[in-house]
C-alpha cells in the first residue's frame, strides 16, 4: 500500500480537526438550548456539561487520529513472516522484544534457540488490547487481577494468571499460568492491530543472561542476524527498564520482579 504524502496527511488532519470543531460547537449549542428549555440547570451545571462535551470530543479525536496514523510500512511482510513460523524483533515501552504467533511451536522453539534460553523459563503474551488476551486466560479472572489490569494496563506491568486450554504448554514451560501485558507504545500497538490474531508470544530481545536491547541499533546487533525481521521504532523509543511482574497466591498479589510500577 502506497503511503500518503505528508501534505495529504496534514490536509486530512486539518479536515478532521475542522469537523471536530463544528461538532463540538453544535454539541455546546444543543447543551445550552436544553438547559434553557428545561430551566433546571444552574450556570455551574451548564459549564460542567460543556466541559464534558469538550473532553469527550477532544479525547475521541486524539484516539482516532493516533490510530489512523500508519507508520509501519511492511505490515503485509510481517504477517507473512509470522504465518510462516517466523520470529520478529520490535520495540515496546520497556525494552525491545522478540516475538512470534503463540500458535507456532516451531517459532517458539526458535526464540528459545536464539536466546539460549532455558526451557523452564516461559514466554508471555502481549497485545494492544487486553480483550484480545481473554481467550488465553481461565475465566473468570480473579478480582484482584482485574483491578491491576484496569489500573496499570497499558503499562509496564506483567500480570501472571491461570491460563486456558488455548495457551499452549510449549510457551509456558508446562506451567498452569501465563503472563500477560499491554505495552504502552504506539508502534507495538500498531504492529498488533495489523497482525493475525493481534497477540504475540514474547520475551526480551537479548541472549539470556545479557542486557536486553534498548534501541533499534542494539536489537540489530544482538539478534538481527538470528531473527526474520527487526522492525524500526519510528521514534517511539523504549524507556529502558523491565516491567514489574506480579502473580497471585489466592487473591494476594505476589511480586516476582520489581520494576517501575508498584502495585497497591
Amino acid at each position: 500500500v502506497q503511503a500518503l504524502p505528508a501534505t495529504a496527511i496534514q490536509f486530512n488532519a486539518r479536515r478532521a480537526l475542522k469537523t471536530m470543531r463544528v461538532s463540538l460547537s453544535l454539541c455546546v449549542f444543543l447543551s445550552l438550548c436544553f438547559a434553557t428549555k428545561r430551566k433546571k440547570y444552574t450556570i455551574l451545571k451548564i459549564r460542567k456539561h460543556i466541559f464534558l462535551c469538550k473532553k469527550m470530543h477532544s479525547s475521541s479525536f486524539c484516539l482516532w487520529y493516533k490510530r489512523s496514523m500508519k507508520r509501519i510500512e511492511n505490515i503485509e511482510k510481517i504477517n507473512e513472516i509470522l504465518l510462516n513460523d517466523g520470529v520478529i524483533a520490535y520495540v515496546t515501552d520497556t525494552v525491545w522484544g522478540l516475538g512470534c504467533l503463540p500458535s507456532s511451536e516451531k517459532a517458539v522453539k526458535k526464540i528459545y534457540e536464539i536466546k539460549h534460553r532455558e526451557a523452564v523459563k516461559p514466554l508471555i503474551l502481549m497485545s494492544d488490547e487486553v480483550y484480545n488476551l481473554f481467550d488465553y486466560l481461565k475465566q473468570p479472572i480473579p478480582k484482584e487481577g482485574q483491578k491491576l489490569i484496569k489500573k496499570f494496563l497499558p503499562g509496564a506491568l506483567t500480570v501472571v494468571l491461570d491460563k486456558s486450554s488455548k495457551t499452549p504448554d510449549y510457551m509456558t514451560s508446562n506451567m498452569p499460568t501465563v503472563g500477560i501485558r499491554i505495552p504502552d507504545n504506539e508502534i507495538f500497538a500498531e504492529l498488533c492491530r495489523g497482525i493475525e490474531g493481534r497477540v504475540l508470544a514474547t520475551t526480551s530481545a537479548n541472549i539470556s543472561g545479557e542486557p536486553p536491547a534498548l534501541t533499534y541499533e542494539e536489537a540489530v546487533k544482538y539478534v538481527g542476524e538470528k531473527v526474520d525481521l527487526v522492525i524500526p521504532d519510528y521514534g517511539f523509543a523504549a524507556k529502558g527498564r523491565a516491567s514489574t511482574v506480579v502473580g497471585f497466591n489466592g487473591e494476594i498479589p505476589v511480586i516476582y520482579r520489581q520494576g517501575d510500577i508498584i502495585p497497591d
